[in-house]
């Protein structure tokens, strides 16, 4: 029987990132994202939020997760964070 995929959210906290610089989530793969809650960094902490669909494991599998923010393979799953020039940022590194 398969198992339904429920929706989690994750909050990213980045601790005192680099003041001037611009960070967002990563929506998409490939060529083919955008950057979204982009935020230019004072050097106080900046929060992200985004959810994720969650497929438990079966028979001892690790669980899963899935959605436009879910970046790699099954197993190996990661967000990415653009900064700077990634995010859009102009000049700047």
């Amino acid at each position: 029987m398969k198992s339904p995929n429920s929706e989690v959210t994750f909050r990213i906290v980045l601790v005192k990132p680099t003041a001037g610089v611009d960070f967002g989530l990563q929506q998409g793969k490939g060529a083919d994202y955008e950057t979204v809650q982009k935020q230019r960094s004072t050097g106080a902490d900046l929060t992200f939020a985004l959810s994720a669909r969650f497929k438990p494991g079966i028979d001892g599998e690790p669980p899963d997760f899935l959605g436009p923010f879910v970046q790699g393979p099954k197993g190996g799953r990661f967000i990415y964070i653009d900064i700077g020039a990634c995010a859009g940022q102009a000049n700047t590194p």
